[in-house]
């Protein structure tokens, strides 16, 4: 029989060039990857596909095999092209925050994860369906979308 897991609700700020996860823990605490609290909003797509503080140093922003920015493009059918296989936005967007649950799960394991996400506030309704789906999709569950102005009024 599985035990039962704990519960914890995390901030997730998809951002255009950074992401950053925070949760509660009798004070805001912002979640560091082992490296730095903010997280590259990057891909990058080798013989292993590395996200965010893991693509390698020497790498730089004009590599063909780095993907940023893709945010700004969730909705457009947004494909990226690597060796012989066409990723599409979904699949993009599963290898990005498949890696920000991977982290979360080496730092709580056992644990399941409430989500409060932000989202740029000019997204359209598709834009956050799709987001939604992606997050469903990795059993993250998603308690409210909020828009990045709003957020940061709360902060």
């Amino acid at each position: 029989m599985e035990s039962e897991k704990k519960m914890l609700t995390i901030g997730l700020d998809f951002g255009t060039t950074n992401t950053v996860i925070s949760y509660y823990n009798k004070n805001p605490i912002i979640f560091k990857d082992s490296i730095k609290e903010s997280i590259p909003t990057k891909i990058y797509f080798d013989n292993k596909i590395t996200c965010g503080n893991y693509i390698p140093v020497e790498l730089n922003n004009t590599s063909k095999n780095i993907l940023s920015n893709f945010k700004t493009k969730i909705g457009s059918n947004l494909e990226f092209k690597h060796k012989d296989k066409i990723y599409n936005e979904k699949e993009i967007l599963i290898i990005f925050f498949s890696h920000l649950k991977d982290l979360l799960v080496k730092k709580f394991p056992n644990t399941k994860f409430n989500v409060v996400l932000t989202i740029p506030s000019n997204f359209n309704d598709n834009q956050r369906k799709i987001l939604l789906s992606i997050s469903k999709k990795l059993d993250f569950n998603v308690l409210r979308i909020i828009n990045e102005p709003t957020a940061a009024a709360f902060a």
